[in-house]
């Protein structure tokens, strides 16, 4: 009798144990799951705002280039010059 009493308190005890666990690892899950949502939104916010600023980017060197295209052409000549003599010297 003793011993039966001593199964059912240690069954007992150990379905309570994992229901608790089982209830921990489950809004652990839930939020984990949160945070990936959170970031991945993060992400493509930045991606988002890196995108309009290279358009802008992109924009600007065209007008530029469109309104000055001796400017321009001087400027990439000079670039073009520096880099073959640095890598000359290589």
């Amino acid at each position: 009798m003793r011993k039966s009493f001593f199964k059912d308190r240690a069954a007992g005890l150990a379905d309570r144990t994992e229901s608790a666990v089982g209830a921990i690892a489950d809004e652990v899950r839930g939020q984990v799951a949160d945070l990936a949502d959170y970031a991945a939104s993060t992400a493509e916010d930045a991606y988002g705002q890196a995108r309009k600023q290279v358009r802008g980017a992109a924009t600007m060197v065209a007008n530029t280039v469109e309104d000055r295209p001796l400017t321009t052409l001087l400027a990439v000549g000079i670039l073009a010059a520096v880099m073959g003599f640095l890598l000359a010297r290589r």
